[in-house]
């Protein structure tokens, strides 16, 4: 599994097919492009609140925050959180499979 901890504006590219898309996160937006590139690629274009965790194995995209926001925090506050990402995903004769959380 690779994982990565993205807390500012970037782009991620797959060497390895990418079959699977998870993604939760709190007020953001998801757009998914097809390409003709033959890897798969990720751009995050905006975050507000603690960083993203994107992990990707066997196949499975994930975006996900490490611990959802919205929970009170030891201070007693709430974190705020929003997201803007775009997936390009690579062509492939298989045909992802998209779960919205």
């Amino acid at each position: 599994m690779t994982k990565w901890t993205v807390a500012h504006p970037t782009k991620l590219s797959f060497d390895t097919p990418v079959t699977d898309l998870h993604v939760r996160i709190i007020n953001g937006t998801v757009n998914i492009v097809g390409t003709d590139a033959p890897e798969a690629h990720l751009q995050v274009s905006d975050i507000d609140g603690p960083p993203l965790t994107i992990t990707h194995d066997d196949g499975i995209l994930t975006v996900a925050y490490e611990d959802l926001p919205g929970r009170a925090s030891s201070s007693g506050s709430t974190t705020r959180a929003g997201a803007a990402a775009q997936w390009s995903p690579s062509p492939s004769p298989h045909r992802p499979e998209w779960r919205w959380a």
